[in-house]
């Protein structure tokens, strides 16, 4: 499947980063171009820590398209069409429209309040910020799993089961940490007290044992 791709960084003479970007850049076209989305998406990611061109968010949120990372890509396409502005021209700014709107109904928004700011929100093992979010989660469909976290609080963990188009508020409030119960110094001193010294008896006279033999013997005859 074809796309309209942005145009590669213009290299530079003498500058590396741009050269090294602009043949990454023809290599993911050509991955793309074979169907080999997964190397594709991470050359063009390549080419956008090289040279963080605005214009090349729009191929990696294409690539997530056609990986099914929905989430990912409306979210990248969402930064592109930001960073664009005016610069963007009316037919690429309509065509990213019409992938934003079809995207809306393939992801999920979840708003998340914390009653302590400053506490860290995870989605699925990744960190998306801390508490204050400023605006609503944009995930995948599916079981989305949430966890909060702050020094001194115990964790929260939160699953979320998400349809496309779901929109939902989740709100957590912490609470503290009880401290773990010091041992009491006179526990302590019980527990580690040595066991008093006793003296080791002495072994018996050698000639106790011998008369013992000979009793037996005088008995047996």
């Amino acid at each position: 499947q074809s796309a309209n791709f942005a145009d590669a960084p213009a290299p530079a003479n003498g500058d590396s980063a741009k050269q090294e970007a602009a043949r990454r850049f023809e290599h993911a076209i050509k991955l793309y171009e074979e169907a080999d989305y997964t190397l594709a998406l991470a050359e063009f990611e390549r080419v956008y820590e090289l040279v963080p061109d605005y214009r090349v968010l729009y191929n990696i949120g294409q690539v997530n398209i056609q990986l099914g990372r929905y989430a990912r890509a409306f979210r990248t396409l969402t930064e592109y069409t930001s960073r664009g502005g005016a610069e963007l021209p009316p037919d690429r700014r309509k065509s990213v429209a019409a992938d934003l709107d079809l995207l809306s109904g393939r992801v999920a928004r979840i708003t998340v309040s914390v009653d302590q700011p400053g506490a860290e929100v995870v989605v699925d093992d990744a960190v998306v910020g801390k508490a204050p979010l400023a605006e609503p989660l944009i995930v995948d469909v599916g079981e989305r799993t949430l966890r909060v976290s702050l020094p001194g609080y115990a964790t929260q963990r939160r699953r979320l089961p998400m349809a496309g188009g779901d929109r939902r508020d989740s709100s957590f409030v912490l609470e503290r940490e009880t401290p773990a119960l010091a041992a009491t110094p006179t526990a302590t001193a019980v527990a580690t007290r040595p066991l008093p010294a006793r003296p080791v008896p002495a072994p018996p006279p050698a000639h106790a044992s011998r008369t013992w033999i000979g009793w037996s013997s005088t008995g047996a005859l």
